[in-house]
């Protein structure tokens, strides 16, 4: 019997050549890699052969060519740090096999969209609404993105950018205080519900904590989403000295 952690196979090379802030905490890294991924999926990026992270593509390979990844930096995590702190453009590193679920698939062409993410889980989630677009979803897109506070969210110009050029995507920026122009104040879960309490036919995409995940998740279901059309993507920080 051989066991193996998801993503520990398989290794490719990769090249970074972008590295950008998208806020105070959270550094987006573009890599140019052979790596066949599709929207959504995560990559675990390796810093040595013992550690590596999982992380949630935020790009299409046919459409931007490079795997794109959001990562917050952690004060403890080994490999966030490095990613943010070390890794410089021009260096290459080794990534897993593309693994995962939660992505735009041909059975959700005929269905509205519903994403609500926290933190970086606007990562899949920004990589599923794109894709949808590119592929000509006509049914309504509603994404929720949320944080603590304004300067927790990002992309924001993006996605508000994404929202004037496709009538069928509305985007809703939350966050538990201190809301600014055009942001949602409250609880991620209620402030979702309150606005769609009839999910059936619906497809589902939440990404982020686990713990909102699991609430939204139990309320989706029972405002009507089938059990198999709710995907999500939980980020774990695990092992703190491995985030």
């Amino acid at each position: 019997m051989t066991v193996s952690l998801p993503g520990a196979l398989g290794k490719t090379p990769a090249t970074l050549i972008a590295k950008r802030a998208l806020n105070d905490s959270i550094t987006e890294l573009s890599f140019e890699t052979s790596l066949r991924w599709t929207p959504g999926q995560y990559i675990t990026l390796w810093k040595s052969e013992e550690q590596g992270r999982a992380y949630s593509s935020a790009s299409s390979r046919k459409y931007e060519g490079l795997l794109k990844l959001h990562i917050k930096r952690h004060d403890k995590g080994i490999v966030s740090r490095w990613c943010c702190d070390e890794l410089e453009e021009g260096q290459s590193v080794l990534l897993g096999e593309a693994t995962g679920h939660c992505f735009y698939s041909e059975d959700a062409h005929d269905k509205p969209l519903l994403l609500a993410g926290t933190g970086t889980g606007l990562a899949p989630l920004y990589a599923i609404v794109r894709d949808a677009l590119r592929q000509e979803h006509e049914k309504p897109i509603h994404l929720y993105t949320a944080a603590g506070e304004p300067e927790g969210l990002y992309l924001q110009s993006e996605l508000q950018l994404l929202a004037e050029q496709y009538s069928q995507f509305h985007h809703y920026p939350v966050v538990r205080r201190k809301a600014g122009p055009g942001q949602q104040e409250g609880e991620l879960s209620s402030l979702v519900m309150a606005a769609h309490s009839a999910l059936r036919g619906w497809k589902v995409y939440l990404c982020g904590s686990p713990q909102m995940i699991e609430a939204l998740r139990k309320r989706c279901f029972m405002a009507g989403a089938s059990g198999g059309d709710i995907l999500i993507d939980a980020f774990e920080v695990g092992h703190p000295e491995l985030g």
